[in-house]
């Protein structure tokens, strides 16, 4: 094609009609010009191609974020339920101010065992943080999807915040010590490890009267309550995030 075009012009130059030459010279400028924007073009489709195949790849992997968050969530609200449920228990069973046998010294304190342990929420972030490193935030044309994303994201930091991480001082500097105070301590181990420790009866009335005691069961109350209220939150905006995306 080149070797063709540059025999045009050679015959044009040895000829004697410089205006047939100068429209020659213009149409080889334009066609340069047309190639370069077809050029551009074609480079302009593919990047466009391989945009959606990423963006569907970022949405791929932040359903599955969703789907897991959704799934831990659930578990941890369970769990605060049945800690809740221990909590009503050990105050019925306090109420009764009656002795208790081996047997039911150590049920007592196996309740105890679940409100020593943690809830903690944190959010699958791995493709949220990928999304804000790079420069494909452009990427998501869906633009609702987009900002309700982000806003679920602030939205679990926020309550990490101002909830979880409260809690867990709570727990650490007075839930825990209390709840394991002196005259639980032997029958919490024996009831977690299933070692037969030489123990006196827990008096109920004596627990009763424990001020600390008292204030940590129900602090740790109504912190799984609180806990639940910000994951019942999560769980609804991760639900709703779900839904838009399956829906597409």
């Amino acid at each position: 094609m080149i070797k063709y075009f540059r025999n045009i012009r050679r015959k044009l130059l040895k000829g004697s009609g410089i205006s047939s030459y100068m429209i020659y010279a213009i149409g080889e400028i334009l066609l340069v010009v047309v190639g370069i924007l077809i050029a551009l073009w074609i480079n302009n489709l593919n990047q466009q191609k391989k945009n959606l195949r990423l963006e569907q790849v970022y949405i791929e992997e932040f359903l599955l974020d969703l789907q897991e968050d959704v799934h831990n969530l659930e578990g941890r609200i369970k769990s605060n339920k049945k800690r809740i449920a221990q909590v009503d228990t050990i105050s019925y069973i306090l109420g009764t101010n009656k002795s208790l046998t081996k047997t039911e010294r150590l049920q007592f304190a196996q309740r105890h065992i679940l409100l020593l342990s943690e809830s903690y929420f944190i959010p699958e972030k791995t493709t949220i943080r990928q999304l804000e490193s790079s420069s494909h935030g452009a990427l998501m044309r869906n633009k609702e999807l987009r900002n309700k994303l982000f806003r679920y994201y602030n939205a679990n930091d926020r309550n990490e915040q101002n909830n979880e991480v409260s809690i867990q001082l709570y727990m650490h500097n007075f839930n825990a010590p209390n709840l394991l105070n002196v005259y639980m301590l032997n029958d919490v181990l024996e009831a977690y490890t299933s070692l037969d420790i030489d123990i006196q009866t827990v008096d109920l009335g004596t627990l009763v009267k424990n001020d600390g005691y008292i204030q940590a069961l129900f602090l740790r109350r109504e912190n799984a309550e609180t806990q639940n209220r910000g994951y019942e939150r999560m769980k609804k905006l991760a639900e709703e995030l779900i839904e838009m995306i399956e829906e597409g």
